[in-house]
């Protein structure tokens, strides 16, 4: 019975790495509905552009400016800076990198999704959220210099999603290749999840500290070209 208790240890810890995933695609999800707001708002700007045509011919300048300042407002809240090729990974990126910055953290994104892949973007996203995340925290806790770069490719068979940030702290691989920080001590459940998306579609994750950048690289293979 020696191996009982070990086993539920696993179990336990399959859990909370469910319980990560789960939390992981709600968020995606709510993500997803917010963008659909925003198409039905960029749907409804062809009927404001009228009415402003019409106030313009009307000669009704006072309400012109009005109408602008009101459309303005509507405007900037649907902005994207990112345009990665997929609506669904758009808003992450583009929620992400306000967030960084809002904490001060240069964010750069080179990221071009493609729809030739069998890889699901939801499973994209979830690989996503929790690099960029994680990155995040790292920046906040260690830097002097706050850098995340972000970086997706399709290259052959593989898609590859990289995230990079500034980082001055160490890191320690367990058997299982996944790392922890030396000041939190902890796995990252966050790094389970990515792992076993990047496991679903044949591929693996690849975790690098070198000259100051943390690199976290996670390749996936394109199923139909196997």
């Amino acid at each position: 019975m020696a191996g009982v208790p070990k086993v539920k240890e696993q179990e336990l810890e399959n859990q909370k790495i469910i319980a990560s995933t789960n939390y992981a695609k709600k968020y995606i999800e709510d993500l997803d509905s917010y963008h659909t707001k925003i198409r039905i708002l960029r749907h409804d700007m062809a009927g404001k552009l009228t009415t402003l045509r019409g106030l313009i011919e009307s000669h009704s300048n006072e309400e012109v400016i009005e109408y602008l300042s009101q459309m303005g407002i509507e405007l900037n809240s649907t902005m994207h800076r990112f345009n990665t090729g997929n609506a669904l990974i758009d808003v992450i990126v583009n929620e992400k990198s306000a967030l960084a910055e809002e904490k001060g953290i240069l964010f750069e994104s080179d990221f071009l999704w493609s729809n030739a892949i069998s890889i699901l973007p939801y499973d994209i996203g979830v690989i996503m959220t929790n690099l960029l995340d994680n990155a995040i925290t790292e920046c906040m806790e260690y830097n002097h210099e706050r850098r995340i770069i972000l970086r997706g490719i399709k290259k052959d068979s593989f898609f590859i999603v990289e995230v990079k940030n500034t980082f001055t702290g160490t890191i320690t691989k367990f058997d299982d290749g996944l790392p922890v920080t030396t000041k939190s001590g902890e796995h990252g459940l966050g790094l389970k999840s990515v792992k076993q998306i990047a496991e679903k579609y044949l591929g693996g994750i690849t975790i690098e500290n070198k000259d100051g950048w943390y690199s976290a690289m996670v390749m996936l293979q394109n199923l139909d070209q196997l």
